[in-house]
């Protein structure tokens, strides 16, 4: 019964990862920072210039986060129904 609960538990967690990696966009690599461009028009010269300004926000990417652990969960949780199937079927 205690490798089913492991079982489950690390599959629903693999699910919450690789949603949180999909709310996130997808990305392949992980970024810390977020690129804000902001455009400030000069009233007197009529120009635009374009400040470019980088903001610190973590967003999850298959690499080098949430692949390792997807996989690491998978296995765990693989390994753990083969091991409750084993126990089950010896006793």
């Amino acid at each position: 019964m205690n490798w089913k609960i492991i079982g489950i538990i690390s599959f629903v967690t693999a699910m919450a990862i690789a949603g949180w990696w999909i709310a996130d966009g997808a990305q392949i690599y992980s970024k810390d920072q977020r690129k804000e461009t902001v455009k400030v028009k000069d009233e007197i010269f009529g120009t635009e210039t374009e400040t470019i300004k980088y903001v610190d926000d973590f967003q999850l990417g298959l690499l080098p986060h949430a692949a390792p652990m997807i996989g690491a969960l998978v296995l765990l949780g693989a390994f753990s129904f083969l091991k409750a199937r084993r126990r089950d079927t010896i006793m």
